[in-house]
Order: C-alpha cells, then sequence, then structure tokens
C-alpha cells in the first residue's frame, strides 16, 4: 500500500540503514534541513507491505508559490535524488501512484530528479550529466588515476603552504559562506541565504553528516568545501575560492584532493561530485582530468501534457545585475529569492 510518512519515520530511518544506494539526499537531517530553511512541506512517499516494512520510496518536497506554482519536487537544492526500491514491481507501484496523483488528484506537476519507469505520463528530461568515482584504501591508486596536471597542481599548492582545516563548527561555517558569496557573485549567482548554512552546520554538519573543509594561506582563508556523507557515499556538496588566489595556489585542488583522502581513509566507496549542465564543457573537462566517471543525469516529469521549457525571467535579470552589483546586494537577492529556484 502506497503511504505518506513523515520525513522523520522510524520505518523511513530504519529502510534507507539497510539501502546501500541510500545518501545524503535521503536522510531525515538533509530533507528537514530544506524545509526548515525555506518554508516547503516535506515528506515520504512509500510502498508499505502488509508487515510495515518499506519496499520502495523517496523524500519529496511540495512547492506552492505564485512564482513557481503548485509542485512537487523529489528533491529541491540537491542534484539527484534516486528512489529507493526493493524490487522493480514495487518501484513501478510507486509511479503508478504519482501519476494518479497528477492524474486524480489535480497536482500540475512533479518533478523527479532520476529517471523512472516508462510511462505515457512521465516525461524525461536530460540537460545534465553527473560524475562520479570509486574510492578505495589504496589511497596511492585513487592517485594515480588523476590527470598529471592535476596532481601537479595539488603537489605545488602544498609546497607553497597552502594548508588545510575540518571542522564543524559555527566559525567554520562563516568561512565558508563568505566564500560561497566570493564565488556566486562571480558567476551571477545569488547565493544561498546564510540561514541555509547556519542551519545546514546545526542540522547536518554537527550531526556527523558532513564537515567543512578550509585552505588557508598564511592566515588568510581562501577557498572552502562542504563534504556530506551517509552509506557508502561522499558527496562533495559545495565548492568555493578567493579568485585572487585561484590561479596561483590552487586552493580548489588541494581542497578536493584532502576530501577524496579523507573518504578513502574512513570507508566510503563512492564519491559524488555532483552534476554538470551538458554545455558546461570546462566544468566536465576539469571533472574528466580527476579521472570521475561521466553518465547521463536523467530527470523525469509527470505532468498532464508536454512540460514547456519554463524560463523564470527572475533567473536571467539576476545573473546580469548580480555580476555587476556590490557583494551585499547579491546577498540580499539570495535572501529573498533562492527559494524559488530549486
Amino acid at each position: 500500500m502506497i503511504r505518506t510518512l513523515d520525513v522523520s519515520d522510524p520505518r523511513w530511518v530504519a529502510f534507507i540503514s539497510s539501502m546501500l544506494e541510500a545518501n545524503i539526499f535521503h536522510h531525515p537531517a538533509w530533507i528537514n534541513n530544506l524545509a526548515q530553511c525555506y518554508g516547503h512541506n516535506p515528506f515520504i512517499i512509500a510502498d508499505v507491505d502488509d508487515h510495515g516494512f518499506i519496499q520502495a520510496g523517496l523524500p519529496m518536497i511540495e512547492f506552492n508559490s505564485l512564482l513557481t506554482g503548485r509542485r512537487w519536487v523529489s528533491l529541491p537544492f540537491s542534484d539527484y535524488c534516486v528512489p529507493l526500491f526493493c524490487d522493480v514491481e514495487a518501484l513501478r507501484k510507486l509511479t503508478e501512484y504519482l501519476v494518479d496523483v497528477v492524474k486524480i488528484a489535480g497536482l500540475p506537476r512533479i518533478e523527479l530528479r532520476w529517471q523512472y519507469p516508462y510511462h505515457p505520463a512521465v516525461y524525461s528530461t536530460s540537460r545534465y550529466v553527473f560524475h562520479t568515482a570509486q574510492l578505495e584504501n589504496d589511497i596511492e591508486h585513487v592517485f594515480s588515476r588523476i590527470h598529471p596536471k592535476v596532481r601537479k597542481y595539488i603537489r605545488s599548492s602544498e609546497r607553497r603552504g597552502v594548508h588545510i582545516k575540518q571542522g564543524t563548527n559555527k566559525e567554520y561555517v562563516r568561512y565558508f559562506y563568505y566564500q560561497q558569496m566570493l564565488t556566486r557573485h562571480k558567476h551571477g549567482i545569488p547565493p544561498q541565504p546564510w540561514k541555509y548554512f547556519e542551519l545546514l552546520g546545526k542540522n547536518v554538519l554537527e550531526k556527523g553528516l558532513g564537515s567543512i573543509l578550509l585552505a588557508f594561506f598564511e592566515e588568510k582563508c581562501i577557498g572552502g568545501m562542504v563534504i556530506l556523507h551517509f552509506q557508502n557515499t561522499l558527496t562533495l556538496k559545495y565548492g568555493a575560492s578567493d579568485e585572487k588566489y585561484v590561479k596561483e595556489l590552487r586552493p580548489n585542488h588541494l581542497l578536493e584532493w584532502t576530501a577524496i583522502q579523507w573518504g578513502c581513509e574512513h570507508g566510503y566507496k563512492v564519491l559524488d561530485v555532483g552534476r554538470s549542465d551538458n554545455d558546461q564543457k570546462g566544468l566536465r573537462e576539469y571533472k574528466d582530468k580527476w579521472g570521475y566517471i561521466e553518465a547521463p543525469l536523467i530527470y523525469s516529469i509527470i505532468s498532464s501534457q508536454p512540460p514547456s521549457k519554463r524560463i523564470y525571467p527572475f533567473i536571467h535579470f539576476s545573473q546580469q545585475i548580480v555580476k555587476i552589483s556590490p557583494l551585499w546586494f547579491s546577498k540580499i537577492l539570495g535572501e529573498v529569492f533562492y527559494k524559488f529556484l530549486s
């Protein structure tokens, strides 16, 4: 039977703890953090058998706003969210239920950030690719898979005196938040609200599900990375740096290699380095040089009619404005509008 569960339901917690395919995006701490920050409604859609055990499930957040309309998303602010299931039939039942929600309950749209079983009402889109790598105990072997030029940058960064600190407290969060504002401003993207990172530290990092790596040169922080982890997967979620130091000191390369080493040393098997747009040639080439495996990232949309390419004028407008605006102005844009971007 398909049921709607609270994200902290013990059955869901037990289910994801039994599934090696689960990652941080399935965890109640991550889902509740998004809901608490942005004010949306989170829940779990699950196929529960007669004995009360979950056979398939996925987390979901409901949006209902004037800007983006009413919709369900699995899962916003997450590169992808794999449905978890014990067998294909359970996944098929879950998909049929979601189709019925749109058809019968009148929900205009469900956005699923993974590929679901074929159904006439399920439309596929593929704007992105995602990258992963296998981790192992032999760190030297993992290092050997990296392109020689990247290995050179890592060694050069260490030789020039860049050093990495790791932590979870509010001071680390503040350091990273400033670097994130600098990086997003350069790309014309409003940064996430400070509240988001403050809650991430409290709800996720301090509960042992992640940490922040900071790159220092002498006494100055010049870059940072947020890593998250659950089950077998280490996720490199956010990376940021001070552009003035990138070419000379390569803090990004040392941060990424430090995260990989940490994952190997702590027994993680899969490294998730997130998605890239199909047309982000430079970013895809950068990830390729690390030896990461690229695969198409297919999203599924359930709708009563083929989805049109939705363009929100604010997004394109903000990119131009943010690049030429002071840092404080882009921060305000993020505080006000980021929750609608998903």
